[in-house]
């Protein structure tokens, strides 16, 4: 009667659990789209069209202000007096402003298809697709907590609360991807001048939005597999590692999932992902423009 009430009770807590980690996995994945739906939003796309609008009329003038530099300049003699680059700069920042709309949504939907790509990776685990023994760990751990239980108690607390962190960190970066589409136009103004670094900064900030709701939701994949039963190999036999280990792994991924956004940051400011977006429109508007010469 005891062993059946024991087994009962130890299906019931791999139960929950597998039903909690789908159902927290699920929630994750629904939010890294939250980008979409605010990008739909009307205000959102009003918002886009105004700056637009704003944006091309502060290029008007200040192709006007410096084409009469250069004109100065020329007459002056000066090596700077060369009109081509202001109408190559003129001509990368009015491509880049029509099609604002356009480029902020994909932007995003790259980070999208990484997402999927990250949820289907086998190297994390498929933690949904349990047996019998896969949360054996947490029944164990249960049942011989002894003096470790309130440790036990806390570590739940602190994932609760930082799984909670990510999920406000995922709303943050929403608002953020608005005010990204919003001042992408003015950040395209830089682009008349091949030394400003606008157009560079904002390009990486958007694709750090669009990335790091897949480089989270990976990891929160890796704090739950850290509750499965891992075993070393110690004098050419497995043993299995204490339960507190795996606790104190589950604690540590979290952490590092909730600081994950500034340190992908750090990462593409350092590896100067940014002037991609910077290359990448110099390089497709001057290709346009030479073929309209020929």
């Amino acid at each position: 009667m005891v062993n059946m009430l024991i087994k009962g009770f130890t299906g019931v807590i791999q139960w929950l659990a597998t039903t909690s980690i789908d159902f927290v996995l699920t929630i994750f994945q629904y939010l890294g789209l939250v980008g979409r739906v605010v990008l739909d939003m009307p205000v959102v796309t009003t918002g886009i069209l105004f700056t637009q609008t704003v944006a091309l009329s502060f290029l008007s003038v200040k192709v006007a202000y410096e084409g009469l530099m250069t004109y100065i300049l020329r007459q002056s003699g000066e090596v700077n007096g060369d009109p081509s680059n202001l109408v190559i700069g003129t001509a990368r920042a009015a491509g880049v402003i029509a099609v604002m709309p356009w480029l902020v949504r994909y932007m995003f939907e790259f980070g999208v298809t990484f997402q999927n790509d990250v949820i289907a990776l086998d190297t994390v685990g498929q933690v949904t697709a349990t047996n019998s023994t896969t949360f054996s760990l947490i029944t164990n751990m249960l049942s011989n907590a002894g003096n470790y239980l309130f440790l036990y108690a806390i570590a739940a607390l602190v994932g609760v609360v930082l799984l909670v962190i990510v999920m406000v960190q995922s709303f943050v970066r929403a608002a953020d991807l608005i005010v990204e589409a919003w001042t992408g136009s003015f950040a395209a103004l830089g682009l008349t001048n091949s030394q400003s670094q606008t157009w560079n900064k904002w390009f990486w900030n958007t694709l750090w939005i669009s990335l790091t709701a897949a480089v989270q939701l990976g990891l929160i994949k890796l704090s739950f597999n850290a509750l499965k039963p891992i075993n070393v190999t110690v004098a050419g036999s497995d043993v299995p590692l204490p339960p507190i280990v795996n606790t104190l792994l589950f604690i540590a991924v979290l952490f590092v999932a909730y600081r994950s956004p500034q340190t992908l940051k750090e990462k593409m400011n350092v590896t100067g992902v940014g002037k991609i977006g910077g290359a990448v429109s110099q390089m497709g508007i001057q290709s346009i423009l030479m073929r309209a010469r020929r």
